[in-house]
C-alpha cells in the first residue's frame, strides 16, 4: 500500500507510552502506524530523528474576537499562535466579536472573517442570550459545536447574561436537540455585595469573586439541567469545593450531563468548515496516535486537515462526599485572603 506521507520519530508518543515508531497518513487521517524501521511506500517520507512527534490538542475555549474587535485578536494571529503549540484545532466562543455568534448571520459573518487567515482547523461556539432562543436550532443545524451562556455581566453589552428562568427555557430548547450548553457560572448578587469595596490588588479581586458565587450559580445550572435533561457543562471552575456538587447531589438528582472539568469538549460530529477545512469529531474515538488520529512534529505541525480528533485529558473528579463550603465558610476564607495579602 502507497501512503501520501509518512512521518517518522524515535520519541513517538502513542497510547502505549512514547517509542520509536513509524506513521502513515493517507488523505486527512492517519492509516497505520508500524516500527520506525518499516519499509512504507509514501509519497514523502519524513525522519524527525529525536524531535518528538505528538498528538494534535484541541483547544476548545478561544476568543478569537474577529470581525469587530481584531486589534484583540484575529484568526490570522490566534491560529498561528495555536500550530506554534501545537494546537491543531480551536473552537471560538461567540463573544467578544461584533457581532456575537447569536444568529446564523452573524455565524456567517465570522466565517466570512476567517475565510484565507486559519493555520489550523476552526470552529464556532453559539451564543445563548436573552431573545434568542428561536435562533437556537438554526446554529446548530449550521454546525456550531454547542452553546455558551453567562449567568452575570459578560463585560460586553451585546452579549448579556440570562436570568434563572432564561437559562432553564435555553436548557429545554437544547435539550430536544441534544445540544451542549458551556455557562459561565458566577452569581452576579454574591459579587456585587462584594466588588463595591474592592481596591484594584490582587487579594481584593480574589475577595471579590468568592466561592459562594460559583456554587450560587453553579446550583441554578444543576437545577435547570435536572429539569430539562438538557446537558450543561461549567466553564472557569475556581473553586475546587464546588466541583464536588455534581457528585452531592447526584443520589438526590440524576442530572445528566453537568460537566465541571477544566475543559469542554466540543460535541462529537459537529463541524465548522473554515477554507475547505474543518474540525473532525472532537472528543471522538481516536487523535491520540490510533489510526484516524492525528500526529504532530515538534517544532511545527503537519497542515491541517479534516480528521478526526480527542481534546486534552480532564482531571479525575472528585470523589463522591468531599465537601462542599457553605457561605460562611466562603466569605470567612475570602476575607482571611484578602487581610493576608493587605498584612503583605
Amino acid at each position: 500500500m502507497k501512503y501520501d506521507l509518512v512521518v517518522r520519530s524515535r520519541r513517538a508518543a502513542l497510547p502505549d507510552g512514547t517509542r520509536p515508531a513509524a506513521v502513515a497518513v493517507s488523505g486527512p487521517a492517519i492509516a497505520g502506524i508500524a516500527d520506525y524501521g518499516a519499509r512504507l511506500e509514501a509519497g514523502r517520507d519524513v525522519d524527525l530523528g529525536d524531535l518528538a512527534l505528538l498528538p494534535g490538542l484541541v483547544d476548545s475555549h478561544v476568543h478569537v474576537n474577529e470581525p469587530g474587535r481584531t486589534e484583540w485578536e484575529g484568526f490570522a494571529t490566534a491560529t498561528r499562535a495555536a500550530a506554534a503549540g501545537g494546537v491543531t484545532t480551536i473552537c471560538d466562543m461567540p463573544l467578544n466579536s461584533l457581532p456575537p455568534t447569536t444568529s446564523v448571520a452573524a455565524l456567517e459573518e465570522k466565517r466570512a472573517a476567517a475565510a484565507g487567515k486559519c493555520w489550523v482547523d476552526v470552529a464556532f461556539w453559539g451564543g445563548a442570550v436573552p431573545g434568542n432562543e428561536a435562533s437556537l436550532r438554526p446554529l446548530h443545524e449550521a454546525g456550531v459545536v454547542g452553546f455558551k451562556c453567562f449567568l452575570l455581566d459578560s463585560g460586553v453589552p451585546e452579549f448579556p447574561p440570562l436570568a434563572a428562568a432564561g437559562l432553564r427555557s435555553v436548557l429545554g430548547a437544547l435539550a430536544g436537540m441534544d445540544a451542549l450548553l458551556i455557562v459561565h457560572a458566577e452569581d452576579a448578587a454574591e459579587i456585587k455585595e462584594i466588588a463595591s469595596a474592592s481596591g484594584r490588588d490582587f487579594g481584593s479581586f480574589v475577595a471579590s469573586r468568592p466561592p459562594v458565587a460559583e456554587r450560587r450559580a453553579i446550583e441554578k445550572v444543576i437545577s435547570a439541567a435536572a429539569a430539562t435533561g438538557a446537558r450543561a457543562h461549567i466553564v472557569h471552575l475556581s473553586a475546587a469545593e464546588c466541583a464536588a456538587m455534581r457528585y452531592r447531589l447526584a443520589p438526590a438528582w440524576p442530572v445528566r450531563g453537568v460537566d465541571g472539568r477544566a475543559a469542554a469538549r466540543p460535541d462529537p460530529g459537529r463541524h465548522g468548515p473554515v477554507d475547505g477545512v474543518g474540525p473532525g469529531r472532537a472528543g471522538g474515538p481516536a487523535g491520540e496516535g490510533e489510526a484516524g488520529g492525528r500526529l504532530r512534529r515538534r517544532p511545527g505541525g503537519l497542515r491541517p486537515r479534516r480528521d478526526v480528533h480527542r481534546g486534552p485529558r480532564a482531571p479525575a473528579p472528585p470523589a463522591p462526599g468531599d465537601p462542599v463550603r457553605g457561605t460562611d465558610a466562603d466569605r470567612a476564607r475570602e476575607a482571611d485572603v484578602a487581610a493576608r495579602h493587605a498584612a503583605a
